[in-house]
Parts: structure tokens; C-alpha cells; sequence
């Protein structure tokens, strides 16, 4: 579990990629509801997995969907 200092480090363009990762998107889907490239994407993703701790995208959209379900501000 993440202390809260943690996750309010993610930033939110990474947010907005990891709520979009959290629903089944694929990269290029991503960047093109963003409007940002596929490589940015990338860098995001590899951002979010080392700040919340994980080391893939199911990791990642577990976080994401278990604290948006437990973090009121989400």
C-alpha cells in the first residue's frame, strides 16, 4: 500500500494515463485520447510503475481501481 505522499507524487497527466490504462486502453489509445505520442505514453506508464510500486500494467490498473474505490478524491 502506498503512503499518501506517494501517490500524490503521480502527476496528473500520469493520472489521466493510468485511469485510461485502468479501463483496458492500449497505448496508442492513449495517446490519442491525450493527444500525446505513443513514446510519451511510455514514459508515463514507466513513471506510474515506479511510483506506485509496480511492474506492469495489470499491477498498475489493480492500484488504480482499488484506490479509486478506497480514496474519496479519486
Amino acid at each position: 500500500m502506498l503512503m499518501p505522499e506517494q501517490k500524490s507524487s503521480l502527476t496528473q497527466r500520469e493520472c489521466e494515463v493510468l485511469a485510461l490504462l485502468a479501463k483496458g486502453k492500449r497505448n496508442s489509445e492513449i495517446a490519442e485520447t491525450l493527444g500525446i505520442t505513443e513514446n510519451t505514453v511510455e514514459t508515463h506508464l514507466k513513471n506510474i510503475f515506479r511510483k506506485v510500486g509496480t511492474s506492469n500494467r495489470v499491477q498498475a490498473a489493480t492500484y488504480y481501481n482499488h484506490t479509486a474505490k478506497t480514496d474519496p478524491e479519486n
